[in-house]
C-alpha cells in the first residue's frame, strides 16, 4: 500500500469520528410548548330562570284551504253587492249575506213559478170539482153498484197526489 492511500484513510478515519462524536455530543431538541399564563382568570355565573316568549317569524309561502265551497244561485240575475269575506280561507257565518243579486229578475221568476204553482192548484180543484159531477150523475142514472174503472168518475193520479200532500 501506498503512503498516500494510507494517509487519506486516517484522515477520513479522523474526520468519520469527529462527525459521530459531535453528533452523539448534541443535545436532542425540545419540543417548543406554548407559554401557560401564571395569571388565573375569573369565571363568572349567573343562574337563569325559564321564561316564556313570543318571536314573529315571517314566512312566504302560499296556503290552500281544506275545504271549498261553491256559491251557486238558484236563479239568474245581475250581482250587486259582493262581500269582502268572499274569498278562499275567510270565515263567514251562517245567514251572513255574501252576495246580492238584482230584485227584479229573481222576483219575477218566484213570480212565474208561485203563478204555475197556483194554476196547477185551480187545474186539481177542477179536477176534484168534475169528479163529484161525475159522482151524483152516477147516483142520479139510477145505476146500481159501482162504476167498473174509476175513470168514470174521473179518479186518476192527480188525486192521490192530493191525498199524500
Amino acid at each position: 500500500m501506498s503512503l498516500k492511500k494510507i494517509v487519506i484513510f486516517v484522515l477520513v478515519t479522523v474526520l468519520c469520528s469527529f462527525a459521530v462524536f459531535g453528533l452523539y455530543s448534541m443535545e436532542p431538541v425540545k419540543e417548543v410548548k406554548p407559554k401557560e399564563s401564571a395569571v388565573l382568570k375569573t369565571v363568572t355565573f349567573q343562574m337563569l330562570k325559564p321564561v316564556s316568549d313570543s318571536f314573529n317569524v315571517t314566512v312566504y309561502g302560499e296556503s290552500y284551504p281544506r275545504w271549498s265551497t261553491v256559491v251557486r244561485t238558484q236563479v239568474d240575475g245581475e250581482i250587486k253587492y259582493i262581500s269582502d269575506k268572499l274569498q278562499s280561507g275567510s270565515v263567514v257565518k251562517a245567514g251572513e249575506r255574501l252576495i246580492e243579486i238584482e230584485k227584479s229578475l229573481y222576483e219575477v221568476a218566484a213570480n212565474e213559478a208561485e203563478l204555475r204553482l197556483k194554476n196547477a192548484e185551480l187545474r186539481l180543484l177542477e179536477e176534484e170539482q168534475r169528479a163529484k159531477q161525475a159522482k151524483a150523475d152516477w147516483a142520479d142514472s139510477g145505476l146500481d153498484g159501482e162504476p167498473s174503472s174509476e175513470l168514470v168518475f174521473f179518479m186518476n193520479r192527480s188525486f192521490s197526489w192530493r191525498r199524500r200532500r
